[in-house]
């Protein structure tokens, strides 16, 4: 037999393989559903479906969550529907349900789920949000952290702690009841991220003190001065390495901003003479 007719008469079993692969996916699939019942039966107070079988309901210890079931079942039965990834969950506070506009997350699955079936994803989730305190120091999750804090602001809430530990694991120091972060910089430089809890600020605002000195107000709002304006991630990272940035470069944003730049140049001698000479990095951006 030459190799054509060998190949035509191969093509059943290559059929019934192909087959055979899609029923196990399926049969996956129903395995899932049993974790999910599991998981399910042992926190039936914390998780339920809503009266309206709309959503599947998880009592969190930061906040109450709302799965949309229709768009993830409709994802089980043509995951082209809809897209790849979870849909976004719906974020309410502990003591009460938003009639309108609740916070919505990103929360997608680790690469590692991509190689399990969509229903055990489905209770994985489930699980995450029932311990959602694991999910807020999650570095992969900044969309379940951005939406928290969008919830209860920087004032005294559930996430209050794990708030305080983030932002101290990115090297700054919060201040809930003034709504200011504190952060060290270069150069005896003590920097101010404020307006957290003032809601006539867009972003942000920014100030420093050196030492033991007076403070000094450099934007009243980061929104008219950075395009990082509300990234707290890279706001204190790049503080810490300020005014000494201003110099010698190795940033995107700050580094680039003409009314911040000139503020603290007024302040800062090095900096000063620095962009008089042209030799600072940031001499470029300054009129």
């Amino acid at each position: 037999m030459n190799k054509t007719a060998e190949r035509i008469s191969e093509r059943p079993s290559r059929t019934e393989n192909m087959l055979s692969r899609i029923s196990e996916n399926l049969e996956k699939n129903v395995t899932g559903l049993q974790f999910l019942s599991g998981v399910m039966a042992e926190s039936p107070d914390r998780m339920y479906m809503d009266h309206r079988e709309e959503y599947l309901i998880v009592r969190g210890t930061l906040a109450s969550y709302k799965i949309p079931m229709n768009e993830m079942i409709d994802s089980f039965a043509n995951p082209f529907h809809n897209g790849s990834g979870f849909p976004r969950v719906r974020l309410h506070p502990l003591h009460k349900w938003l009639r309108r506009n609740p916070m919505r997350a990103c929360i997608q699955p680790s690469d590692s789920h991509y190689e399990i079936p969509g229903t055990d994803s489905l209770g994985i989730l489930a699980l995450s949000l029932l311990n959602d305190t694991n999910l807020f120091m999650d570095s992969s999750q900044e969309s379940f952290r951005e939406e928290c804090i969008k919830l209860y602001g920087f004032a005294q809430s559930p996430i209050s702690e794990l708030l305080n530990q983030y932002i101290a694991n990115l090297g700054g120091e919060l201040d809930s009841e003034r709504g200011v972060i504190s952060v060290n910089g270069t150069d005896g430089f003590r920097w101010i991220i404020g307006g957290l809890n003032d809601p006539s600020i867009r972003s942000l605002n920014l100030s420093s003190y050196v030492r033991d000195g007076p403070p000094r107000l450099h934007t009243a709002d980061t929104f008219h001065s950075l395009s990082q304006c509300r990234d707290l991630e890279y706001l204190i990272g790049i503080l810490s390495r300020s005014p000494k940035v201003f110099i010698t470069g190795d940033d995107y944003d700050l580094a680039h901003s003409n009314e911040i730049i000139k503020s603290v140049a007024e302040v800062h001698a090095p900096l000063r003479r620095a962009l008089d000479d042209g030799t600072a990095f940031s001499a470029e951006w300054v009129d």
